[in-house]
């Protein structure tokens, strides 16, 4: 006599999905951005990713790495799945305007910003490399280089009125200031 018998398994899952594969390209000035997004809607939460990141899931350029990143999810019963992120980090372009300035009636301000590779904005459209400052108001400027990335700066320009005295004169006790045909005392 014989018998056969037969055994039907079936896998219910957990079925790992890690998600597709991309690119992320940031500039060095842009905020944190989401690896987990570039993944797609269909991955698995709770992976791990490799190398480490700052804050999961979130690639910081002040102070994670150009390099490729893996995102892995599964388990030693079910398997592992993978997908990876390769993120390229472009230099800004780095400049400085002076900080907030009072000139004196008449005079101007030559902001002059010398950055080889960007192209220039400045607040009236203009795209020049150098700027004459001639009267009051905020001037801000932006540079973009060929890496797609911006940066921007502003000064606040006023004037002193155009009777006031801008410096202090100092006179000792027994002296007299004679400015602009006027004698003047000390405490005066």
């Amino acid at each position: 006599i014989s018998d056969t018998a037969f055994c039907i398994i079936h896998v219910n899952g957990p079925f790992y999905n890690a998600g597709q594969d991309g690119t992320l390209s940031i500039c060095s000035n842009d905020p944190p951005a989401s690896l987990n997004s570039i993944l797609g809607s269909c991955y698995t939460p709770g992976g791990k990713w490799s190398p480490l990141l700052h804050d999961y899931g979130i690639y910081n350029p002040v102070y994670d790495t150009a390099n490729i990143y893996y995102y892995i999810v599964g388990d030693s019963i079910c398997g592992f799945d993978s997908a990876q992120i390769d993120v390229s980090l472009q230099a800004a372009p780095v400049f400085k305007l002076p900080n907030d300035t009072i000139l004196c009636f008449g005079d101007s301000l030559i902001l002059n910003i010398i950055n080889a590779s960007a192209s220039y904005l400045w607040n009236d459209s203009s795209t020049v490399q150098q700027k004459i400052i001639k009267s009051p108001g905020i001037y801000w400027l932006e540079l973009s280089n060929l890496n797609n990335c911006y940066y921007s700066d502003s000064i606040y320009i006023s004037y002193f009125p155009k009777n006031q005295v801008s410096k202090e004169i100092y006179i000792c006790a027994n002296q007299i200031l004679e400015y602009k045909a006027n004698f003047y005392h000390p405490g005066d």
